[in-house]
């Protein structure tokens, strides 16, 4: 069997880079009112009431619950905007002739 040889050979040094640093401020809000695909993450604390409605509008319409809060939320707007403008309450009048008068607070 033939000799062999072996070099030792000095280990390379191993470059270690510093991990990256988090920010120390959080980035300004946008100062649009969004639209396109601009979407801001909130985080809200829900009742026990607010969070069945969500859970059972978000089965029965099989949206999502992001989907149902945007929803709601423009919902609202627009039903306080013709409150507003229509002396403080809402007219709704049903299939069947009844009325029902609809007042935000």
């Amino acid at each position: 069997m033939p000799d062999v040889e072996t070099q030792e050979r000095a280990a390379e040094p191993t470059v270690v880079a510093e991990p990256p640093q988090p920010p120390t401020t959080r980035p300004d809000p946008p100062t649009d009112l969004g639209g396109g695909n601009q979407l801001t993450r909130v985080t809200v604390n829900l009742t026990p009431r607010a969070m069945a409605a969500l859970d059972h509008l978000s089965r029965s319409t099989n949206a999502t619950k992001t989907d149902l809060i945007n929803r709601g939320l423009q919902v609202l707007d627009l039903v306080q905007n013709l409150i507003d403008e229509n002396g403080g309450s809402l007219t709704i009048t049903r299939k069947d002739g009844s009325i029902n008068q609809l007042y935000l607070m």
